[in-house]
């Protein structure tokens, strides 16, 4: 029940939205458009700037393994999107936790196999990017019980 409410209480702080209006254009997401492949996407404010940034979950023959699949972050730019995160071998759900570094908020990610026990990962901004691989450092385990606000569910 406390990591419920916690969740909840990070939800309504990050004002988390299923969409964001007068963002400009969505990021290009056109090479992930084959057939085949699904991009379900969140968007939350990261950085306490007011604007959304976009969250992707990519999955299909050509961009999953045995690792997983890939996940990015966008944050808006002028009148687009910046890539700050292309996570490979990373799993649903994805969450935002409640901690932040470098004054965004940490990511976390289902994982199984490669350097880390399969759970969940956290991962945090290190000034410009999030790592790339959700199952070596700089990434780290999920802290048994952490509040995270989901933000794309399992199928």
């Amino acid at each position: 029940m406390k990591v419920r409410m916690a969740a909840l209480l990070i939800s309504a702080a990050l004002g988390l939205t299923a969409c964001a209006a007068g963002q400009g254009a969505d990021p290009d997401l056109a090479e992930y458009t084959s057939a085949g492949m699904a991009v379900p996407q969140a968007r939350v404010d990261l950085n306490a700037d007011g604007r959304d940034e976009v969250i992707v979950h990519v999955t299909g023959r050509d961009v999953c393994g045995s690792g997983g699949c890939l996940t990015l972050a966008f944050t808006p730019e002028g009148d687009g999107y910046r890539q700050i995160m292309r996570a490979t071998v990373s799993r649903l759900p994805v969450g935002v936790a409640g901690s932040r570094s470098n004054g965004w908020s940490d990511l976390v990610v289902g994982v199984r196999g490669g350097g880390m026990d399969s759970g969940r990962a956290v991962l945090s901004f290190d000034g410009s990017a999030y790592p790339s691989n959700p199952t070596v450092p700089p990434a780290r385990p999920a802290p048994s019980g952490m509040a995270e606000t989901i933000l794309i569910a399992t199928d």
